[in-house]
């Protein structure tokens, strides 16, 4: 099965429109058979409005699992303001497809 990681953040203070964007393309994807996983940097806001999807909770770049979980990917969708650029270069690095979703257009 084909796996895609949606690494993204979310919060009160950051408000809701990367996880809502995010969400409608792992909707789709999951109906076309790719198993989603999601890694949110924000508070238990996100959690909250994703509900069974919600994943896991933190600042994703700074994970220390984050290399395996991108290993084991085929897609990842990247919807970040905050995350550095070396964040980035890693997710790029790793996953043979990514999209990026940056309003900065960093």
């Amino acid at each position: 099965m084909l796996r895609c990681v949606i690494l993204t953040e979310a919060g009160e203070r950051w408000g809701m429109g990367h996880v809502s964007r995010c969400l409608a393309y792992a909707t789709c994807l999951q109906e076309k058979g790719l198993a989603v996983e999601w890694r949110v940097a924000g508070d238990g806001a996100a959690a909250a409005f994703l509900g069974d999807k919600a994943g896991q909770h933190g600042t994703w770049w700074e994970e220390p699992r984050l290399l395996a979980v991108l290993d084991a990917c085929t897609l990842a969708i990247v919807d970040s303001y905050h995350a550095p650029p070396e964040a980035y270069a890693r997710v790029a690095a790793s996953v043979p497809c990514c999209i990026w979703l940056d309003d900065e257009a960093r």
